[in-house]
Order: structure tokens, then sequence, then C-alpha cells
């Protein structure tokens, strides 16, 4: 059952990587130029796929996005002071 919802799940993420790839870097998800409540959603959940088994290192338009998130002003982690569990570029500089 889990190894389904892994799969489901990298499909999911590869449709945002292809959506994402499509994009100029200054837009966002439903957005050019700022994010929208779409990127505030994903985020979490997109962020923390590694935990699910996900390899997000496939996914170059996820990364870039991922940290274009994470150098927004006031950015703050999902766990902060544990850059272990919140696999954050960011924090792991």
């Amino acid at each position: 059952m889990v190894k389904g919802w892994e799969q489901q799940a990298g499909q999911a993420l590869g449709c945002l990587n292809d959506r994402l790839s499509e994009l100029s870097d200054s837009d966002w998800l439903a957005t050019a130029g700022h994010p929208s409540v779409a990127d505030v959603v994903v985020y979490p959940y997109t962020r923390l796929a590694r935990i699910g088994g996900i390899d997000l290192e496939v996914m170059p338009a996820v990364g870039k996005w991922l940290q274009r998130f994470e150098s927004l002003p006031n950015y703050s982690p999902l766990i902060p002071g544990h850059p272990e569990l919140n696999e954050s570029t960011v924090e792991m500089l």
C-alpha cells in the first residue's frame, strides 16, 4: 500500500516539475512575479518528499523552486532549529 502511495507521490511531483519547467525564473505556480497560496500550500509537502522516499534530485525545476521559496524575505523553516528534519537547503548550508 505504501509503495503505491510512493509511486503516486512521485508522479504528482513529476507533474509539478514539468509545470515548473514551463515557467520563467520569476514565475510561481499560479502567478507571475510573486508567490501565491498555491506555492505556500505545495511547499511543505514538496520539501519533505524525500522523507517519503521521493528522489528530488531528478527534478531540477522543483529544486530551483524550493530554493526560490526559501530565499523569500521572512522565510521560516518548517521546523526551526532542526535542519535535519526540515531538509531545507537554506538551513543545511
